[in-house]
């Protein structure tokens, strides 16, 4: 063969692989010349780009355009040749009008007209379209570019070698678009493609790009993957544009058509036997289709982007079909062999890429099997190829994307594994099958921790001077930190592992589980916030940012962190919000437009950290769970962030501390919280259990309660008030009488009795229970007449009066929940205060004292509210054993062995623990012996879950029988599924039900005493009665002159120490409400104090 036969069948094949573009075009674009007019070319100037300055009449080419480009590498013309590219091609298929195709034919300087209506190209042409596409098939791309990869929309399609199509080939319906008919419209989509999402749907733009080479390459014979290229493009060009919506729905339905055709017809290779590793290990044997790159890039595209045409759709149904499609695919190529894999294509490598970040997307969403991911695992190689190719959705990290993938399906499995615990599943399975989680969870830890990411030199150039190599490696950091994350949190019996290799992870932030996981989000967030906006990584950064923000939360602050390190978690916050916001503004995408919403509620859902406090019992029928879930346990401030010495130590997290302690923060430089347990609250905290809220310790809360309402109102969380169901609308009301079993009454009639009782019972001398106690608020005003009584108990008062000793027993069960004991053991007085706070009425009392509560968060939620305001310092875990004062300050001994110098302090130890404190000097007689008399309440709280779903009821029991229990009432049916049961609250005599981890005995006495048909599902406590830093549950005083002795003496100061508490408040004594007014008082003294020194140190 002579050199002009081949130069002329090279010259026919390089027509012939341009005419499979002619059938996706069939359109006219006539030839322009350049005018070559000084001092600008009119023409160019016309279509947007410089003249090439040529000295002679040419016609123009997209080559003058390539040389003007590389002539000047600036980064704002970096991608210029991209847009152009586009432009030129999107002119090839945009329709001319007759008159303007005359036109241009007859005048090459007139101006380049808008495009007319569509008609059929002629011959001609044809012809030309043939040599502009020639003239761009001819050059190479700038020499700054990779010559061996493909870098421009058709550089590949170049001669048969590549390929080999037959004469008859190009009009083959099955490999061109004979059938299709360009539009203005599809015109304008493929522009859109190529200018716009080729830019933002990659973490890098450049030739290299392989939604612009690989992509482009493939829809030249690929009439499948160029339906969903329009598809994808047409979704995010219309987005938003309700009176165009129709427009990308048409192109999706087209290109699912296309995709289901494709599969109809699809070859069946061969068959093999596979073992799927599931857990049946059985062998099948699996279909091994012949699956080309365009057809799952295609399956890929559709799914990816189904959110794109309808934010709810999910994708999912493309997803499994494209895994069979996959591990087909991996076979075909043979990509088993580790040899292969490690001299994958480009093309190869982004069909992977794009797998795996579709499968790590999806296992955030969607529960599914752990060994349904197997197929990924021969894409971690420990050993990377020796030049690492980015890809646009993985970058440089498609094995951590692979990591993650598996890491959030576990995490979602562990989830669903959680809520089997309210259901008869039995401990024994529920507890193998999480073996078989933390196993996995372990050793995918190992891989994650052990992965070596690749050295900077390694990253080939990808010729983007906005995504440089570094940021690539810096995403790649940030999500093996956030498969971590993900790991510590759900698993985190895999932090204990105590080598890690050198240099694997840089956790400076703490060191226990929730020190770890927020260490990691702060991380990842850090790395992220030195890679600039205008980073192309900006594309694939959600979901770490979604990973890491979650554990910051999306609202408020929420008193995660003290001084600093509040500050570095609110910017940390703001830098999420921020970063999302540009991420929006790049892609312009409706999902990521809601992405705050989908924040909020991706912490809501997963519960990244929801850290678990020791305290607290779950009873189901799986055993018994030690330590409950709980918002109310954060951070303290770190070591080496703590003082010597503070103007202000308040002692206890209690609501009294964190008033004190909020409010001496606005007077004070530095002021430290001292608290003894691992959360704040005191004895009022919120578990968070089944699915549900409980208050394990103060619950309820009314306006008729005015300091605690004041602060509800402070932090606008009224509208979260809710009732309790038993108390607001009883449908009936049981009563157990001594020595006999429950019976129920009538509501309306009972409540009637026992006002009747109560009638009779405060009309003491002639006297009413306002003329006793006019000023609840202000017991001890003069006169106070209610001292004469202070000797009697209610039993007392009861047996005096001339009534029924049924309507007497009914009425001593039901005071019986002012202090957990029985009217003999309960101070008149105690029941007069009680009354004259709820409006001397029992119907008052009910609804000020257990009618309302907080929802969304309970009273933790009130709690962490307080404590974002408070500026100081926190300390856990640490329990105060002495006080030591002296003129100029006082000086706290833990019994850990810590000393802490203040000038003041706060004290808001409960009264039944002052005893366990050694005070020098010591405190004074009176106190002591109201601190060695205590108060009496010493009951049981226990939540129950009941199976059956019924309305509120209220039941009550004697206290000198033999039940245990004094009353019980139902609180809701359920905050997610108001068919999920029913959730009641019962209250034990003092001294009974002491031992939470008796099932058995507390669920027979609840059925045998409160409600014969409770079917028991579940139950929550804490234990009141022998948790050493409270010793028993809220204030109540029996019979005698202890408020008219001891209660003016407890609210004193001693020294430089104050005294805060409910247990000693004037009004609502034993409820958030009187800790509140305590914590008030006190911050008040200790701030005139110190206005005074500060005063007399100015003097």
């Amino acid at each position: 063969m002579t050199d002009e036969s081949k130069r002329c069948r090279t010259k026919k094949a390089k027509t012939r692989s341009v005419s499979s573009w002619l059938f996706y075009l069939q359109e006219t674009q006539k030839k322009v010349k350049c005018d070559e007019q000084l001092p600008g070319c009119k023409r160019c100037a016309k279509i947007g780009v410089e003249c090439p300055g040529y000295h002679k009449p040419v016609k123009w080419s997209v080559k003058y355009e390539r040389y003007m480009v590389d002539s000047s590498p600036t980064a704002d013309n970096s991608f210029s040749w991209f847009d152009s590219g586009a432009r030129n091609l999107s002119n090839l298929i945009r329709p001319k009008s007759d008159s303007e195709s005359v036109e241009t034919q007859n005048d090459n300087d007139s101006e380049v007209q808008a495009p007319g209506p569509s008609t059929q190209g002629s011959s001609s042409s044809l012809s030309d379209v043939r040599e502009h596409l020639e003239d761009m098939l001819e050059m190479h791309p700038p020499s700054t570019l990779n010559s061996e990869q493909p870098s421009a929309l058709c550089d590949d399609v170049q001669a048969d070698e590549e390929f080999s199509l037959a004469p008859d080939a190009l009009h083959d319906d099955s490999l061109c678009l004979t059938s299709y008919t360009p539009t203005l419209q599809t015109s304008l989509i493929l522009d859109h493609y190529f200018t716009t999402v080729c830019h933002f749907n990659s973490s890098f733009d450049s030739a290299n790009n392989p939604f612009r080479s690989e992509v482009a390459r493939m829809m030249a014979d690929s009439p499948l993957l160029f339906g969903c290229v329009l598809s994808m493009s047409a979704a995010h060009l219309y987005q938003g544009d309700k009176n165009s919506s129709y427009i990308p729905l048409e192109f999706q339905t087209e290109a699912m058509s296309h995709l289901s055709q494709t599969l109809s017809k699809l070859p069946v290779s061969k068959e093999c036997e596979v073992d799927d590793n599931r857990p049946t290990a059985l062998v099948s044997r699996e279909k091994i289709l012949n699956v080309s790159d365009d057809l799952l890039l295609s399956i890929i595209f559709l799914g990816m982007t189904a959110a794109w045409h309808d934010v709810s759709a999910t994708g999912l149904p493309h997803l499994h079909g494209s895994r069979q499609l996959f591990r087909s695919w991996i076979t075909l190529n043979k990509l088993t062999d580790i040899d292969k894999r490690r001299n994958m294509t480009r093309t190869q490598i982004f069909v992977v890429s794009s797998m795996v970040y579709w499968e790590a997307m999806s296992s955030a969403l969607f529960d599914q099997q752990y060994e349904g991911l197997s197929h990924l695992t021969i894409f971690c190689d420990p050993h990377p190829p020796a030049l690492i190719q980015p890809c646009p959705w993985t970058g440089v990290a498609t094995p951590i994307f692979v990591f993650l993938a598996k890491t959030l399906t576990l995490v979602r499995n562990n989830q669903a594994l959680k809520s089997l615990r309210v259901f008869e599943t039995g401990e024994i399975h529920r507890r193998a099958l999480y073996a078989e989680l933390l196993a996995k969870a372990t050793s995918l830890e190992r891989e994650i921790v052990g992965y070596r990411l690749p050295y900077l030199g390694l990253i080939d150039d990808i010729g983007d001077p906005c995504t440089t190599p570094d940021h690539l490696l810096a995403i790649s950091r940030c999500y093996r930190l956030a498969a971590l994350l993900e790991l510590y949190s759900a698993f985190p019996e895999t932090t204990r592992r105590e080598e890690r290799p050198d240099g694997a992870i840089d956790l400076h932030h703490g060191d226990d589980k929730t020190h770890l996981v927020m260490g990691l989000a702060f991380s990842i967030l850090e790395i992220l916030e030195k890679i600039p906006d205008d980073s192309g990584t900006i594309s694939i950064q959600l979901l770490s940012l979604l990973i890491a923000g979650s554990v910051l939360g999306p609202v408020s602050p929420r008193g995660e962190d003290e001084g600093p390190k509040r500050l570095e978690t609110l910017r940390l916050r703001a830098f999420v919000r921020q970063r999302i916001h540009k991420m929006y503004a790049a892609v312009r995408l409706g999902p990521i437009g809601n992405v705050m919403l989908i924040l909020e509620e991706y912490c809501i859902l997963r519960a990244v950290i929801m850290p678990t406090s020791k305290e607290g019992y779950l009873w189901t029928s799986n055993g018994l769970t030690t330590g409950l879930e709980t918002d109310s346990v954060i951070r303290g401030t770190p070591e080496a962030s703590l003082l010597d010495k503070y103007d202000v130590v308040v002692i206890g997290t209690g609501f009294a501390g964190l008033i004190a302690a909020r409010d001496i923060g606005l007077t004070a430089g530095k002021v430290l919280l001292v608290e003894g347990r691992d959360r704040i609250g005191g004895r009022t905290w919120t578990a968070k259990a089944l699915g549900e809220e409980f208050e394990m310790g103060g619950t309820w809360v009314h306006w008729g309660q005015p300091h605690v309402y004041s602060e509800i109102h402070r932090y606008n969380l009224q509208g979260n008030l809710k009732t309790s169901a038993g108390t607001a609308d009883a449908k009936y009301t049981a009563y157990t009488a001594s020595f006999a079993g429950p019976s129920k009454l009538d509501t309306k009639e009972t409540n009637e009795a026992v006002q009747r009782v109560a009638d009779a019972f405060f009309a003491i001398d002639g006297l009413t229970s306002y003329d006793l106690m006019p000023y609840p608020h202000d017991p001890l005003r003069e006169p106070a007449l209610w001292k004469k009584y202070e000797y009697l108990s209610a039993k007392d008062r009861l047996d005096q009066l001339d009534i029924p000793q049924v309507e007497k027993d009914m009425f001593d069960a039901m005071i019986s929940s002012f202090g957990s004991v029985p009217g003999s053991q309960c101070g008149f007085v105690e029941v007069l205060r009680w009354y004259a706070l709820g409006g001397h009425s029992m119907a008052g009392v009910f609804e000020r004292a257990g009618l309302c509560k907080l929802g969304k968060g309970g009273m933790t939620s009130l709690a962490l509210s307080i404590l974002s305001e408070y500026s100081g310092h926190l300390l856990f875990n640490t329990v105060v054993e002495k006080v030591d004062q002296k003129s100029n300050g006082v000086t706290l001994t833990t019994k850990n062995g810590r000393r802490i110098k203040a000038n003041y302090v706060i004290s808001t130890i409960p009264l039944n623990c002052l005893s366990d404190i050694s005070f020098n000097p010591p405190l004074s007689p009176l106190r002591q012996e109201a601190v060695k008399a205590g108060h009496i309440n010493q009951g049981a709280k226990i939540h129950f879950k009941l199976k059956q779903t019924e309305p509120g009821w209220f039941a009550m029991a004697s206290g000198y029988g033999r039940s245990p229990w004094c009353f019980a009432f139902s609180d809701h049916n359920g905050n997610t599924n108001k068919n999920n049961g029913t959730y009641c609250i019962g209250f034990g005599y003092g001294g009974h039900l002491a031992d939470p981890r008796a099932s058995k005995e507390i669920i027979a006495s609840f059925k045998g005493h409160i409600k014969p048909d409770a079917d028991v599902e579940a139950y929550l406590t804490h234990d009141w009665m022998n948790d050493n830093l409270a010793k028993g549950t809220w204030s109540c005083w029996g019979p005698g002159p202890a408020m008219s002795r001891w209660l003016k003496e407890l609210q004193k100061p001693h020294g430089r120490v104050f005294f805060a508490s409910a247990d000693w408040a004037n009004g609502w004594r034993g409820f958030v409400d009187g800790a509140i007014e305590s914590g008030v008082t006190a911050s008040v003294g200790v701030a005139r104090l110190l206005s005074g020194e500060n005063l007399a140190s100015k003097l």
